[in-house]
């Protein structure tokens, strides 16, 4: 069995997901069906009340991997396409709280993964915030596209998809990106704290009201994985840029 990219630790009903695929938890293939089955397991487990997702200090994920996307063909773009739709519509679909401990730069999918959670505590350490993915020369798969639209402002979904700029933690905070700052060592430990205080909700409620606030998004997440009718699909990275891309990683690797 491969060397997991993830740990699970449980204490006081409070599950904490660590993501650990050095350097960047950048997302492969491989590390979304990971996680995508991580939190499937976690969904049917009822030791716990409240979810927390947790990066390194100083990163919570770069997004996806960009020295792996240039090399996959369509065959493979179309499998990262359905598994990064895959898992944020599992994780923005759990029905219990989910708190992102967003400990350091968070990134086109890697913020795609903070923005799934229904709260979001980062770090006062200086970071970068964005949606990159219109600079990398690539659209939106369905799932990230309304996840940005149900989670962002009209006006901050509008600059963050179109121009693909990274902006501040205080930013983030005056957009409503994130809901609050923790010093650098207390950002896991906020996070597990609110994630306790959520547990006065009553679970039923909360899961109704969250099914409620979530359902024409997650209803158009789960047609496309089901029908298959992502847009993306069938060529999610133009040609040209591949091999460009593929050009400058070959430079760099004979350097």
């Amino acid at each position: 069995m491969a060397d997991l990219n993830h740990r699970i630790t449980i204490e006081d009903r409070v599950a904490v997901l660590h993501l650990e695929r050095p350097p960047a938890n950048a997302l492969s293939i491989e590390f979304l069906d990971e996680l995508d089955v991580a939190i499937s397991a976690l969904e049917s487990d009822d030791s716990w009340r409240s979810l927390v997702l947790s990066g390194y200090e100083g990163i919570f994920s770069a997004g996806a991997d960009l020295k792996l996307l240039p090399t996959f063909d369509v065959a493979h773009q179309d499998i990262f396409v359905t598994g990064l739709n895959r898992l944020y519509a599992r994780l923005y679909g759990v029905s219990r709280p989910t708190i992102a401990a967003i400990n350091g730069h968070a990134i086109a999918g890697g913020l795609f993964l903070a923005l799934c959670c229904d709260y979001r505590i980062a770090s006062t350490v200086p970071a970068s915030f964005g949606l990159t993915e219109v600079r990398v020369g690539v659209a939106f798969p369905i799932a990230p596209l309304e996840i940005a639209r149900a989670e962002l402002s009209p006006p901050v979904c509008r600059r963050f998809l179109l121009f693909g700029e990274n902006v501040d933690t205080e930013t983030a905070l005056r957009d409503g990106v994130i809901d609050e700052l923790a010093a650098p060592d207390k950002v896991l430990a906020r996070a597990i704290e609110r994630a306790r205080g959520f547990h006065d909700i009553p679970a039923d409620a909360f899961a109704k009201v969250k099914a409620q606030l979530r359902a024409e998004p997650l209803v158009r997440m789960r047609d496309a994985l089901e029908y298959g009718t992502e847009p993306a699909l069938g060529g999610w990275i133009p040609e040209a840029d591949r091999q460009s891309a593929l050009r400058v990683l070959a430079g760099k690797a004979g350097a």
